[in-house]
């Protein structure tokens, strides 16, 4: 109901409009009782038939202007809806998108999905049709009052009746809030479900999955069909609730009615008409409490909207340098997720100059996929600094310093868009050229001109349907066309064949004698030999620098030049 409120507020021109077009819908809406009470008492009683022409006529047009002003509010009131709904849906997406990734990771994707996916349970709620029900709620006193001048007795008994259902509906609306909460927690947990059978088919056949899968799959059903069964119960007893109010309702009008007929306090006319007017009342007012589960959905969807769209984001803005000569410094640099008790790395202090390379070694889990994503900015130190230039990476512009770094990540995944547009999305100005250039040397010429619709083919699943090493070299053209001055690479050899491995050797002899910055993160026994500075992660707390000679550096600063001058 807030909601409702806010967005009536948001536009109080259109706002007052709606409410005019509604006051006229419902003093038209008056004609029909009207026209039954004029037709039966002086139509039917003196039979004269030019009356009821006019009387016919004069609803007809009654009828075609509230038809006329339905419409008219009906526009006003999606139009109250459309803004919001967009501006709704763009701040949901546009959070999951551009959050920080540290905290971003902590939402399980079900959730995010589910948030996404409330916001059509929101459009839903708050539409042009249930804004036009709210809204015709106070204007139930039109046709109460109306059935007042005919009896206020009739009008008492059919208030009575109309404040039943207001105050039934307000308690459905609440009632439904936690069975929508929990609807919406078992979405998610379904959602976490269909996931794993559709993205992981072959894992659940090839380990025998499915029987734990189904049987995870029965519970989740049984406890959805239960939440359901609950809200549909609730559904139900308030439509039972309803045809019951109107059948009590018209037996109460008529048989009071009728005492005061046959004392002729009241005729015959106006004790139809009178029903007919308690009718629309309460017909009104049952309209809005029917919207109680709608509104229950919303109102978690809403909840839900809004905390993802509190996330904190990504800087639009911040510092850039005229030309990153790809020097970038680590300074006491350190870092631990919230659910270890150690950190993955500490004092971690080196300094590499334009042009160095560094191989980044270390077991599972030692933090070299970390180290990569503090280096792009996708997740921030929990002690130390990076510098850029001498420039501090937290004060750079997140998408200029993605512009400047030539990314491979461990895990590629792409856009459900074309090949094309993936491989141009962090330099979507890259020509023609570039992009040949790229993909000869990951050796993907044969890969391109084989595939149906080549660089238009579009991918899909994020690319997971990809074989492993083509989704690998496809990412690796990515980076290098984005042509950074410093180069990340996380195991750029890891599932390739040896001709997949053999163009990864040469792109990189081809970066360092472009005089890019390389840093890789790698098993590769052929990648750690040719390389004269090591970064062991293994070795904890504090990761140690080894050179190719077997000399052990601890926390000294990187410098390739000052080190061979030595030599």
């Amino acid at each position: 109901m807030r909601e409702i409120l806010k967005r009536l507020e948001m536009r109080p021109g259109v706002t007052t409009e709606l409410m005019i077009a509604t006051l006229f819908i419902n003093l038209l809406a008056l004609a029909s009782p009207l026209f039954v009470i004029q037709v039966l008492n002086r139509y039917v009683t003196f039979g004269v038939d030019a009356t009821l022409h006019t009387l016919v006529i004069g609803v007809l047009i009654a009828i075609v202007l509230e038809f006329g002003f339905r419409e008219i509010r009906m526009r006003l009131a999606q139009g109250l809806a459309i803004k919001p709904d967009e501006a709704l849906a763009m701040a949901v997406f546009g959070a999951i998108t551009a959050a920080k990734s540290s905290v971003l990771d902590q939402i399980p994707p079900g959730v995010r999905r589910q948030a996404i996916n409330g916001v059509d349970a929101i459009q839903q709620a708050y539409n042009g049709p249930n804004i036009g029900a709210i809204v015709d709620v106070p204007f139930a006193l039109i046709f109460l009052c109306a059935l007042y001048f005919l009896s206020p007795v009739l009008a008492l008994i059919a208030g009575g009746f109309v404040l039943a259902m207001l105050v039934l509906g307000m308690i459905a609306m609440y009632a439904n809030r936690k069975p929508a909460t929990e609807m919406q927690q078992a979405a998610a947990q379904g959602n976490l479900l269909v996931s794993s059978a559709i993205d992981a088919a072959d894992t659940i056949r090839a380990f025998n999955a499915g029987k734990y899968l189904r049987g995870a799959w029965l519970q989740h059903i049984r406890h959805a069909h239960a939440l359901f069964y609950k809200i549909a119960i609730s559904r139900g007893m308030m439509q039972s609730l309803n045809q019951a109010f109107v059948a009590l309702m018209t037996v109460a009008i008529i048989g009071v009615g009728a005492t005061y007929v046959v004392a002729a306090e009241l005729d015959t006319g106006a004790l139809i008409g009178s029903n007919i007017l308690a009718a629309r009342a309460l017909m009104i007012v049952s309209r809005y409490a029917f919207l109680g589960e709608s509104f229950a959905k919303a109102r978690q969807s809403l909840g839900m909207a809004r905390q993802i769209g509190r996330l904190p984001v990504e800087a639009e803005d911040g510092a850039a340098l005229a030309k990153y000569q790809g020097r970038i410094s680590f300074e006491d640099l350190a870092f631990g997720y919230a659910d270890h008790q150690t950190p993955i790395f500490e004092s971690l202090t080196a300094d590499l100059e334009p042009g160095a390379i560094l191989i980044v070694t270390g077991g599972n889990g030692t933090g070299k996929t970390t180290l990569s994503r503090l280096i792009i900015g996708l997740i921030e130190p929990t002690r130390g600094r990076i510098l850029v230039d001498g420039l501090e990476l937290k004060q750079v512009a997140p998408a200029w310093w993605r512009t400047k770094v030539s990314y491979l990540p461990q895990e590629p995944t792409f856009l459900n868009v074309s090949i094309i547009d993936n491989l141009k999305t962090a330099n979507p100005n890259a020509d023609d050229s570039e992009v040949n250039s790229a993909i000869t040397a990951v050796g993907l010429r044969r890969y391109i001109s084989e595939t149906k619709d080549g660089f238009e083919a579009i991918i899909d699943n994020n690319g997971r349907d990809l074989a492993l090493g083509i989704r690998r070299r496809l990412a690796l053209a990515r980076a290098l066309i984005t042509n950074g001055n410093l180069i990340v690479l996380d195991e750029p050899t890891g599932g390739l064949d040896a001709e997949g491995c053999q163009a990864v050797y040469e792109v990189m002899n081809q970066l360092s004698t472009g005089g890019k910055t390389i840093i890789a993160c790698s098993h590769d026994p052929r990648i750690i030999n040719a390389a004269k500075f090591v970064l062991d992660l293994n070795h904890k707390p504090v990761p140690r620098l080894v050179n190719r000679t077997g000399q052990m550096q601890n926390q000294k600063p990187l410098s390739p030049t000052t080190e061979a001058d030595s030599e």
